[in-house]
């Protein structure tokens, strides 16, 4: 009976901390399993657009495995690129009850693309793109690019797909996406469907979908257990007139 009553002990020493190692809840994370399950502003919005010297409070929030808000997890936030000369109140702030932290974006001057990256310890982490411009007629048009895929192999590529729309959601055509780099860490080059590689301006003109397409093409030698990311961006028409800019981050591996 002794025997019994210790062996049950211990199932249940062994079930309670299998469930408390469920890699949420707390900060602790002993399993390495919480997310970042948004990043925006806090409208809810993935891409936020702001006028020179102006702010926008960016707002992410993490969760465990099990789908609930971490409460006093440390999120560190820094750019990954910074074209507008913009800061940050805080380099890092932690979850409140609801698993969110929330961080105040100073955009700078310059008009353009500034992209935020909020992660936590674990190396879970999520950009958001912030486009600086005049307010004059900005809004018009609404860009958003995809990659397929945009988790490569060395040597392989990806399809880039712009998508151009008007300020009531209907596709734009005939209108010239051009694609670029915001931060080109592997040395490879983005083509359009004619073949032509950059340095040339690289661009496509929307069909009737209002869709636009390059291709990336990753560098053929990536170090052994390295990986890599760079950032392409595409853009129509003027920032902060009618045009608009979106990004999409590619990680190649070895």
């Amino acid at each position: 009976m002794r025997k019994l009553f210790i062996l049950s002990l211990l199932a249940m020493i062994i079930a309670w901390g299998i469930s408390g190692c469920g890699g949420g809840g707390t900060s602790a994370d002993p399993l390495g399993t919480d997310s970042i399950s948004s990043f925006g502003d806090t409208s809810g919005s993935a891409v936020s657009q702001v006028n020179p010297n102006g702010a926008v409070s960016l707002k992410t929030t993490v969760k465990n495995a099990a789908g609930t808000a971490v409460v006093g997890r440390e999120v560190s936030f820094g750019f990954v690129s910074n074209v507008s000369g913009a800061t940050l109140a805080s380099s890092s702030a932690k979850t409140n009850g609801a698993g969110e932290a929330t961080i105040l974006y100073m955009a700078g001057a310059t008009a353009g693309s500034d992209v935020v990256r909020a992660s936590i310890s674990n190396g879970a982490k999520m950009d958001v793109s912030i486009t600086v411009g005049s307010p004059t007629g900005a809004g018009e048009w609404q860009i958003a690019l995809d990659g397929a895929p945009t988790s490569l192999a060395a040597g392989q590529i990806s399809v880039l797909t712009a998508t151009v729309v008007n300020a009531k959601g209907d596709p734009v055509s005939g209108q010239r996406v051009t694609f670029d780099f915001l931060t080109d860490n592997t040395g490879t080059v983005i083509g359009n469907k004619s073949g032509a590689i950059k340095p040339a301006i690289i661009y496509d003109i929307t069909d009737s979908q209002g869709k636009a397409v390059a291709v990336y093409t990753a560098v053929s030698v990536v170090p052994a257990g390295t990986t890599v990311e760079d950032i392409v961006q595409a853009t129509v028409g003027t920032i902060g007139v009618d045009g608009s800019t979106n990004f999409v981050t590619i990680t190649v591996s070895p």
